[in-house]
């Protein structure tokens, strides 16, 4: 499963990776399932998936790239490499 947020005219948008392509919701949308802090919060990925899934193909080209998260307190990254790194 995988999320996306992003920016389009001004308005925030979250999307799913679907098998036809990107589709997605922008926030104040009738079916908007959430920021993805609210989402990660809940743990609610299957109803956001599923709401989001049922929205319009989204052109990733055509639109910006938004911060995944707004209100993140740790974040932890594991680069590609670490096990290389590891037996170092």
């Amino acid at each position: 499963m995988r999320f996306r947020s992003y920016s389009l005219d001004g308005k925030l948008g979250l999307a799913v990776r679907t098998e036809d392509g990107w589709r997605g919701l922008n926030e104040g949308a009738l079916a908007w399932p959430g920021s993805l802090d609210q989402i990660v919060r809940e743990g609610s990925y299957e109803d956001a998936f599923l709401a989001l899934s049922k929205g319009d193909l989204i052109d990733m080209a055509r639109v910006a790239s938004d911060l995944p998260f707004r209100h993140a307190g740790k974040v932890l990254c594991v680069g590609l490499n670490y096990a290389d790194h590891v037996s170092e």
